[in-house]
């Protein structure tokens, strides 16, 4: 059996702090049932940092809180990659 590529349509709200711990709205499409696994939510640039607390809402919405920065990390232009259901799809709209 084969799904469609889930893709990443907004995050909300659209830029964050080093710090981390800002309550995440990320909306899309063909995220599959909320039973279907978020098996990674990170953001980078050359390192993966982690969301917390995820939560696949329903096909369309996934919440999460951002991860604090490290390094070098000035919080611009980074890649938000999400792996659901065995398939990865990214976007870097996150400033």
């Amino acid at each position: 059996m084969s799904y469609r590529l889930p893709s990443i349509i907004s995050i909300a709200p659209t830029s964050g702090t080093t710090k981390g711990g800002v309550a995440t709205t990320i909306r899309g499409s063909d995220f599959g049932p909320a039973s279907a696994v978020v098996s990674l939510l990170t953001l980078s640039d050359t390192s993966a940092l982690a969301f917390t607390s995820v939560v696949h809402v329903d096909d369309s919405t996934i919440t999460a809180v951002t991860p604090p920065l490290t390094g070098t990390n000035n919080l611009k232009g980074l890649t938000v990659l999400l792996t659901i259901g065995g398939q990865t799809v990214a976007t870097s709209t996150y400033d």
